[in-house]
C-alpha cells in the first residue's frame, strides 16, 4: 500500500432496466467486462444477484461500481425509488418509477428526489439516470403524457438537462418501441458527457437496451492510497541483472559523451567507442537504469487486469447465440416496419414467423447461459473433491476478489473519527478525607 499520484480519469457509465431477469443480469456482467464499464445504473435488478450493489430498500434500483483504478466511491445514500453514490467528485443517481403507480405517488417521488438533490449542494455535479416511464417529445417520444409533463417541470426547477438525443428507442417489446430510460445532469456537466448512445445492436435479454456514455473527469489530480503495480521477481536472476546494470552504466556515459549514437534510419545502436570502466551514474540516471533493468528481467504485475476478463461461463457458443438474437431481432423489426397495418395474410404471416424466430433465439441464449453455469458449477464441485484448498476454497473465502477500493482523505477521517471518538477532558476530582472501615 503506497501513496502515489493518481489522475482522476473519466468514467465509462452504462444504464439499463433488467426487468428482474437473472439471464439479463448474467449477460450484463459479461458486457461490463467486455466494454470496460466503470459504473452501472440499474433499474429493476435481480434481487438475489444484486445483494452486493448499492440498492434501495425495495431493490427497485441499484448502482454497481467496478473495482478499477481511478474509481473512488466517496459517499452513498438512498431513498424511495432511488439511490446515489458520490464517485470521483460526481454524484450519480439511479432511479426507477413503476408505470402502475398513481399520479400522487409520482409527485411524492419527485419531491423526495428533489430534496435529496438539493441536499448535495448548490454547485454539485450530478447525473441522474433511470427508467421514469415518462413520455415526452423533448427526449424522442411521439407524445407527452402526464408523467412527462411533471418531469419536465421538475427538471426546470432543478435546472437539469437531458442528455438523450432521441435517435434510438431505449425500450423494445414485440415491435413496440419507446424512450423510457433518461440521463439527466446539471448544467456544469453538459460539456462533460460525451458519446451518449443507445446500443441497438447488442442483445441484453431485457426489454430495454444498454445506454452508454462517457463522463469526463471534473476534478484535479490528487494523491491517493492504492495498490501500485509491482515487479515480478519469480524469474529474476541476480547475475544477469548485475551484468545488465553494469552494461547500462557503461553505455549511458558513452551516449552522453558522443561515443554511441543511434542510426536515424532503423533505430539501431551503432557503437563508435565505449568507456573502459563503468562509471557511477548520477541521480537523474540511476532510477532510469534500474527501471530499464527491471523491465527487461522482471516485468510488472498488474493487480487489476483480471477484472476485465469475461465471465467464467462465457463461451464462443454463447457469443454466437447472442449475435443470432441481434440478427433475428433486426429481421423482426424490418418485417414489422414494412407492414404496420398487416393488411393481408401474407404480411401477418411474415411478422409472426420473424417474431417466432426472435423468441426462439432468445430462449436458446438463455438456455445456453444456464447450461454453461451449471457445467462450471459441476466442475468446481469435482475439483473440491480432488483438492479441498483449490478454487472452491478460494471462492468461498473470497480470496479471488480484487484489491480494496481507494479511500479519500475525507473518508479516512470519518473512519478514524468513528473508531476513535474524541471525549472531553476529565478533571480529576479531589478525594476528601474518608474513613476506611477496618475488617
Amino acid at each position: 500500500m503506497t501513496n502515489i499520484i493518481i489522475k482522476m480519469r473519466s468514467l465509462n457509465i452504462l444504464q439499463i432496466n433488467l426487468n428482474r431477469s437473472r439471464a439479463a443480469h448474467d449477460l450484463l456482467e459479461n458486457s461490463v467486462a467486455e466494454q470496460k464499464i466503470d459504473v452501472v445504473l440499474v433499474s429493476e435488478p435481480n434481487c438475489r444477484l444484486a445483494q452486493l450493489w448499492i440498492t434501495d430498500d425495495l431493490k427497485d434500483v441499484g448502482i454497481r461500481i467496478g473495482k478499477t483504478d481511478g474509481v473512488v466511491e466517496e459517499a452513498r445514500g438512498k431513498g424511495n425509488g432511488f439511490v446515489w453514490a458520490s464517485i470521483n467528485s460526481v454524484i450519480l443517481y439511479s432511479c426507477y418509477f413503476s408505470p402502475n403507480r398513481s399520479k400522487e405517488e409520482f409527485e411524492e417521488f419527485l419531491v423526495e428526489l428533489e430534496e435529496s438533490v438539493a441536499s448535495q449542494g448548490k454547485n454539485a455535479a450530478i447525473v441522474i439516470g433511470g427508467d421514469f416511464n415518462a413520455a415526452s417529445t423533448f427526449w424522442g417520444s411521439k407524445r407527452c403524457d402526464w408523467r412527462g409533463r411533471q418531469l419536465l417541470e421538475w427538471m426546470g426547477r432543478r435546472d437539469l438537462w437531458a442528455a438523450n438525443d432521441g435517435a434510438v428507442p431505449t425500450f423494445f417489446r414485440a415491435g413496440q418501441e419507446s424512450f423510457l430510460d433518461l440521463t439527466l445532469c446539471t448544467n456544469n456537466l453538459r460539456d462533460k458527457i460525451e458519446n451518449w448512445h443507445v446500443q441497438e445492436n447488442v442483445e441484453t435479454l431485457s426489454d430495454h437496451r444498454y445506454v452508454c456514455f462517457n463522463l469526463k473527469s471534473c476534478c484535479a489530480t490528487e494523491t491517493r492510497r492504492c495498490f501500485a503495480s509491482r515487479w515480478s521477481g519469480r524469474n529474476f536472476n541476480d547475475i544477469v541483472a548485475n551484468g545488465e546494470y553494469r552494461k547500462r552504466c557503461v553505455l549511458r556515459p558513452a551516449v552522453s559523451n558522443g561515443l554511441v549514437h543511434k542510426s536515424r534510419t532503423d533505430g539501431a545502436t551503432v557503437q563508435v567507442g565505449v568507456l573502459d570502466e563503468p562509471q557511477d551514474p548520477n541521480e537523474d540516471d540511476l532510477m532510469e537504469i534500474l527501471e530499464d533493468t527491471c523491465k527487461l528481467l522482471a516485468p510488472k504485475i498488474h493487480t487489476r487486469s483480471r477484472c476485465r476478463k469475461p465471465k467464467y461461463w462465457w463461451t464462443t457458443e454463447i457469443a454466437e447465440a447472442r449475435k443470432e438474437c441481434v440478427r433475428t431481432r433486426r429481421s423482426f423489426t424490418r418485417e414489422k416496419s414494412r407492414c404496420p397495418g398487416q393488411s393481408n395474410a401474407g404480411d401477418a404471416e411474415g411478422v409472426r414467423d420473424a417474431a417466432m424466430k426472435f423468441r426462439a433465439a432468445r430462449k436458446n441464449l438463455k438456455l445456453l447461459i444456464k447450461r454453461s453455469k451449471e457445467r462450471c458449477w459441476r466442475e468446481i464441485c469435482d475439483e473440491v473433491e480432488k483438492d479441498v484448498w483449490g478454487l472452491g476454497y478460494k471462492i468461498v473465502t473470497k480470496k479471488l476478489g480484487c484489491a480494496l477500493p481507494m479511500l479519500t482523505n475525507g473518508v479516512e477521517r470519518k473512519i478514524v473519527g468513528k473508531l476513535f471518538p474524541q471525549h472531553p477532558d476529565r478533571v480529576a476530582e479531589a478525594v476528601g478525607n474518608s474513613s476506611i472501615q477496618e475488617f
